[in-house]
This record gives C-alpha cells, sequence and structure tokens, in this order.
C-alpha cells in the first residue's frame, strides 16, 4: 500500500515556517509517495486541528491562478469547517506540492478573531479514509487507501499579522533620556546671586 509523507514550508525569510500577512508570504505543501501514484490518481485529506484556518488561506487567488505540481486544482476541495482539504495526486506521480498565499485579513476581525487575527498555530497532517468525521464526509469524499509515514505526518506553520507577533514584540518608541541642565559658565556670583556660605 502507497505511503504519504507530508512538509510544508514558506517563504518567509526567517527561522519560522511562517506566513505573515503585511509580507503576503506564501505557503507550499508537500507529499510524498513511496510509489507512484496508482491508476486514476491518489486521493489525500489533509486536516488541522484549527477551525476555519484555511480561510486564513488567499483562496480567491489560488482559484484564479492555482499553482500546483502533480495535482489537478479541480480535485482540492475543502472540509465542513474549513479546517482541511482533499486532493488527488495525479497517477504515476510520486511527489505533489501546491502553493499558496496567506490572505491579508482585515484586523479587527468580528466574526472568528481567535482564529483570523494574530498569531495562530496550526498543524496539518495527512489523514486516512476512517479518520474522515461524520461532519466532513459530504464533502471529503473517495478518499484512497493508504499509510501515513509516521515521522512526517505533522508540519506545525505559523500564522501572523505582522512579523512582531513571531517574538511576542510590540513595536515601540525610545523614551527620552533626561537630560541634566547644562552648567553655567561663568559660575556663581554672591555678589548677583547671594551669599551661599554666611561668611
Amino acid at each position: 500500500m502507497t505511503q504519504v509523507s507530508l512538509s510544508t514550508s514558506t517563504n518567509f525569510d526567517g527561522d519560522s515556517n511562517a506566513l505573515i500577512e503585511d509580507q503576503g508570504t506564501e505557503l507550499t505543501i508537500s507529499l510524498n509517495l513511496d510509489e507512484p501514484a496508482p491508476a486514476g490518481g491518489l486521493r489525500v485529506f489533509i486536516d488541522s486541528d484549527v477551525e476555519q484556518i484555511i480561510n486564513r488561506l488567499d483562496l480567491p487567488t489560488f482559484a484564479f491562478n492555482p499553482v500546483t505540481e502533480n495535482i489537478n486544482p479541480a480535485s482540492i476541495s475543502t472540509d465542513f469547517d474549513n479546517s482541511g482539504v482533499a486532493l488527488t495526486i495525479d497517477e504515476g506521480a510520486t511527489s505533489a506540492s501546491f502553493t499558496i498565499p496567506v490572505f491579508d485579513n482585515p484586523e479587527p476581525d468580528t466574526t472568528l478573531p481567535e482564529t483570523f487575527d494574530g498569531l495562530v498555530e496550526a498543524t496539518l497532517s495527512v489523514k486516512t479514509s476512517d479518520e474522515v468525521s461524520a461532519e466532513d464526509a459530504q464533502n471529503i469524499t473517495g478518499i484512497s487507501e493508504y499509510t501515513i509515514d509516521s515521522s512526517t505526518a505533522n508540519s506545525t506553520v505559523l500564522f501572523a499579522d505582522n512579523e512582531s507577533q513571531l517574538t511576542g514584540d510590540t513595536p515601540t518608541t525610545e523614551p527620552e533620556t533626561p537630560t541634566a541642565p547644562e552648567p553655567s559658565s561663568s559660575g556663581y556670583d554672591e555678589a548677583v546671586d547671594g551669599d551661599i556660605s554666611n561668611d
């Protein structure tokens, strides 16, 4: 039986596997098979632990100009709560991928701010056909039989509005350092300023 492994990457210029809205970064989801996909292709389900996280990606741009390798864009569908996608890897292919930009969502979001605003960590996982939930069963159909490479079954992606959210930093203005008064160049004149010592 075909074994599937998953990896993700972004074009964020940093150490994190992150999607930054105000930088317009892109996510690439890659799948590798240990043997060529069978006749008719291999239909795979990828789900996450965050409801509606797929809607934090720019689906309209992807629909208009899809970037895929060995995947028919028309085969990609989302599940009931938009936490994951199903797709079909082309017959004979041993690898497949698709790339999609993050959606620059205006803040604050009034519908689901816990998903669409701020820093969100989402873990994407390959799921087998028996792991498709009852609520997803209408949208996610025809999942093929395959096994999953347990060492590469999951991949975590960070979603953020801006880069500062990755470290928890917020832009601040440096406080002004108080300056000591400049000493008088002429010194203290008792005749003018008054007696100090009472001598």
